[in-house]
C-alpha cells in the first residue's frame, strides 16, 4: 500500500453536485457509537489475500487496550427519515493511545476491508502506520462489505461470470453481462434491507464518514485515503468543506474521469512501471539484465510472453490442460505483483528470468482469478458502478480497449477499468 505525502487538489465534476442535491442529512438523526467487546466482533484473517492479520493466532483474552470496537446504526437512504425500515449497522473501530496528539480518519480504498487495520496497528502487524503511533486512527468497513452490512454475494454466480480475458466480440460482451446480470440480480434479492445494492455507492459513504465524526463529536477530521478511499475523501470534502482538517490521498482517480479515460492512464501508469524497472536494472549489476541496454526489461518480458503456452510437469498434450501457464496468466500476475505500488523490482527481475530459463511456476495459478478475488471484484462491482454512469455498449468498451492496447509498450495490457466496463449490465440495478 502506498500512502503519498501529497496532498491532491480536489477535481469536481457535476456529478458531485449532483450527489448533494440528492442526498440530504437525515431527519433529526443523532448518530451514537455502541462500543462492543473486540472479541466477538473479530475481522475475518487477511493473511490469504496477502494481508497480515491471522485471526486464528490472537490471543482474544488479552486484546491491547488501545484497540476499540464499535457499531453505529446508520439510514440506509439518507434522503428518508432514519427507522427500522431504513437501518444498517456499521462497523467501526478505532487505534487509540492513551494520550493521542490528533486523530486520521483512514479508509484504505475499493471495498478493501477497514475495521481489520485498527486490530493490525494495535497488535503491531503492520509498519503502515509508523510515525502515527500517537495518533488515534479511525477506521470503518464500508457499507456493503465486511462487518457493515455485507451485500449477500454467490460464490457460485461469481465464478461463472469468468470476468477475463476481456470479451472479443459482441457475443462474448453480452454474454458476460447477462451472467453479471444474473449475478447482481441475486444480490438485489437475497441482501437485505431490501434495496440496500441501490445505496453503496461513495455518496452513502460520505454521509457514513459524517455520521462517525458526529458520533465521535469532532468538529473536523483528518483523513488518509489511499486508492479509492481518495475518491471518498474528494467527496467527503466536496460534502462537507467546512469539516475538512488535513487530508492526505493518494490519489487513484479524480472525480469527473470517465472510464476510457482512466483506462488509458493505467496503462500509461504501467508502462511508467516497466520504464522504472528498466531504469533500475540499467544501474544496478545484480540485475539478471544488466548491460543489455534500455528497454531490455521491456523486451525480455516480451520474451517470456512468446513463450507460451508453456507446459508444467507433468506434462499432457492437451492444451487446455491446467498444467499450462498461458500468455494470460502471465500478464494477469504481473499486473498484480510486486512491479506496481511499492515496486520490488529485484522479485520482478528474479520472476522473469526464472521464466526465460525455463521455469514457469511462479506463475501458476496466475488466472484465472482465484473465488476469493473474483469475490472481490464482484462485490465492488456494485459498489464502484454506483458512482460511474457510462455508455454499457459493446463498441464504447471495445474502443476503450484498442485504444489502450495501442498504448501499450509493455505486452501486460490490463487494467480493472475494462473489468467493469466489460461485465456492468445495462438493465440491472445497479
Amino acid at each position: 500500500m502506498l500512502l503519498s505525502s501529497t496532498t491532491v487538489p480536489l477535481l469536481l465534476s457535476s456529478a458531485s453536485i449532483f450527489v448533494e442535491a440528492r442526498h440530504g442529512k437525515p431527519h433529526g438523526f443523532v448518530p451514537i457509537i455502541r462500543w462492543v467487546d473486540c472479541a466477538e466482533y473479530v475481522p475475518e484473517s487477511t493473511v490469504e489475500g496477502g494481508g497480515s492479520f491471522n485471526a486464528s493466532t490472537v490471543d482474544l483474552q488479552n486484546l491491547p487496550s488501545t484497540l476499540n470496537c464499535g457499531r453505529l446504526h446508520v439510514p440506509m437512504d439518507y434522503s428518508k427519515p432514519f427507522c427500522d425500515e431504513n437501518k444498517i449497522t456499521l462497523g467501526v473501530a478505532t487505534y487509540r493511545p492513551a494520550s493521542p496528539k490528533t486523530h486520521v480518519f483512514f479508509c484504505p480504498g475499493g471495498t478493501d476491508p477497514g475495521v481489520v487495520v485498527a486490530w493490525e496497528v494495535a497488535l503491531n502487524l503492520t509498519n503502515a502506520f509508523l510515525g502515527l503511533e500517537d495518533f488515534e486512527i479511525i477506521v470503518m468497513d464500508i457499507r456493503g462489505t465486511q462487518s457493515s452490512n455485507p451485500l449477500n454475494v454467490s460464490v457460485s454466480l461469481v465464478e461463472s461470470l469468468q470476468l477475463t480475458p476481456y470479451p472479443q466480440n459482441e457475443s462474448e460482451y453480452k454474454a458476460l453481462q447477462a451472467a453479471s446480470a444474473e449475478a447482481i440480480q441475486s444480490w438485489v434479492n437475497n441482501s437485505s434491507p431490501v434495496g440496500i445494492v441501490e445505496y453503496v455507492g461513495t455518496t452513502e459513504v460520505t454521509q457514513d464518514f459524517e455520521m462517525t465524526r458526529r458520533a465521535l463529536d469532532y468538529e473536523k477530521i483528518n483523513f488518509l485515503g489511499a486508492s479509492y478511499g481518495s475518491f471518498k475523501a474528494q467527496q467527503y470534502a466536496a460534502t462537507f468543506p467546512e469539516r475538512v482538517g488535513r487530508f492526505v490521498l493518494d490519489a487513484i482517480v479524480p472525480h469527473g474521469l470517465s472510464f476510457h479515460q482512466q483506462a488509458q492512464d493505467d496503462i500509461i501508469a504501467q508502462n511508467r512501471a516497466f520504464e522504472r524497472a528498466d531504469a533500475y536494472c540499467m544501474s544496478h549489476s545484480d540485475c539478471p539484465f544488466y548491460g543489455q541496454g534500455k528497454g531490455s526489461v521491456i523486451k525480455v518480458f516480451k520474451e517470456v510472453l512468446a513463450m507460451t503456452p508453456f507446459c508444467l510437469p507433468p506434462c499432457t498434450n492437451d492444451t487446455a490442460s491446467n498444467n499450462y501457464i498461458t500468455n494470460f496468466e502471465i500478464r494477469f500476475a504481473v499486473e498484480n505483483s510486486a512491479l506496481f505500488a511499492v515496486p520490488d523490482f529485484p522479485s520482478f527481475f528474479e520472476l522473469v528470468d526464472r521464466a526465460l530459463k525455463g521455469d514457469f511456476s511462479t506463475f501458476a495459478g496466475g488466472a484465472p482469478p482465484s473465488a476469493e478475488l473474483l469475490l472481490d471484484i464482484a462485490q465492488a462491482q456494485p459498489i464502484v458502478c454506483s458512482d460511474y454512469d457510462f455508455p454499457k455498449t459493446f463498441e464504447y468498451f471495445n474502443k476503450s480497449l484498442a485504444d489502450g492496447i495501442a498504448l501499450d509498450i509493455t505486452g501486460v495490457g490490463l487494467t480493472a477499468a475494462w473489468l467493469i466496463m466489460a461485465s456492468n449490465p445495462s438493465d440491472t440495478v445497479p
